[in-house]
């Protein structure tokens, strides 16, 4: 038994030479593969930095914004450049500016019938709603009308063009319907007069050209029952009479030939329509009618906003009541 022990000794002690150094091999792997990895770290965070000058590089060339949604509103305008290059140029030779759209207000007896985001909208689909107008295939024909109207002394008023998210949005939708309406040849207003933009870049001028307008004439305004409509002294009190005829306060579309009726009862020299699409419509068919009528829209709001810094128009009750 002994010599059988002599026997395996020196094998084991071979074997445990060669795991040893088999271990330290492997260690030395290890260590080879720990240096090779901190140096691909190293490239790694190398490549990350270069690839993060290169993107600040990229934006500084192509003017390119930081934020992802004005990237986002950037590549938008590029790819829909061809759509609102010819809405620009159309409106650049057909639409009156701010200050001249109020200035012939003033100046004329021209009616004045607005097209705008709300209308647009509507004109997309039948099954399209406002919060207080339900669409309609009826509604849609009328407001083509207005859009393609020709009738003398009436003035049609598309948007004051702005590369907005709500406009970027909108004019791809609605450019090749509304290009078969309107009429090169022919002269369109600016349909914010009534909005904010107008009291912020005019200021108190716009206040004043719009008193200009119904100074010393009687005036009925038309709007929703119970409605957000003010009628603000510093913008109204130079009309010689002020009365009201309420429709309905929502759904107006439905109300127009009422309206129309009662229109023709009155002596009024002017009509100031505050009934959102139905009002687009109103006017046009008053002025048809022979009876000047103006869709003013949120104006009061409007400067209630701007001069008295009150909720913008959309974001205030759609009624008092």
């Amino acid at each position: 038994m002994n010599d059988s022990v002599e026997e395996h000794k020196p094998e084991q002690y071979a074997t445990t030479s060669d795991l040893l150094e088999v271990l330290k091999q492997q260690t030395e792997v290890l260590k080879i593969q720990e240096r090779l990895l901190r140096r691909h770290e190293r490239s790694q965070k190398e490549l990350l930095e270069r690839v993060a000058q290169l993107q600040q590089d990229l934006r500084k060339v192509s003017e390119l914004p930081d934020s992802r949604a004005d990237i986002l509103d950037y590549f938008a305008s590029a790819a829909l450049a061809p759509t609102l290059d010819s809405v620009w140029n159309f409106l650049s030779d057909s639409q009156l500016s701010l200050k001249s759209t109020l200035e012939r207000l003033a100046d004329s007896n021209d009616s004045f019938s607005r097209l705008g985001d709300g209308e647009f909208k509507l004109m997309l689909s039948p099954w399209r709603n406002l919060a207080f107008q339900t669409n309609s295939f009826e509604l849609i024909d009328a407001l083509e009308c207005t859009a393609a109207t020709r009738e003398p002394n009436l003035l049609i008023g598309l948007p004051q063009f702005m590369r907005n998210t709500n406009y970027l949005k909108l004019w791809p939708k609605i450019w090749g319907r509304l290009q078969t309406l309107v009429h090169p040849d022919q002269t369109y207003g600016n349909s914010h007069v009534s909005r904010p933009l107008a009291f912020q870049f005019l200021g108190e001028s716009a206040v004043q050209l719009w008193r200009e307008v119904w100074r010393n004439k009687s005036v009925s305004v038309i709007t929703g029952k119970g409605s957000r409509f003010d009628i603000v002294p510093a913008l109204f009190d130079s009309a010689s009479k002020i009365e009201r005829i309420d429709s309905t306060p929502t759904d107006a579309f439905s109300d127009i030939e009422r309206i129309i009726k009662i229109a023709k009862t009155r002596d009024s020299d002017i009509f100031l329509i505050s009934l959102g699409p139905a009002g687009t419509v109103l006017s046009r068919l008053l002025a048809e009618n022979g009876r000047r009528a103006l869709d003013i829209g949120h104006l009061s709001g409007a400067y209630l906003n701007i001069f008295e810094g009150f909720t913008v128009p959309e974001k205030t009750p759609l009624s008092r009541q």
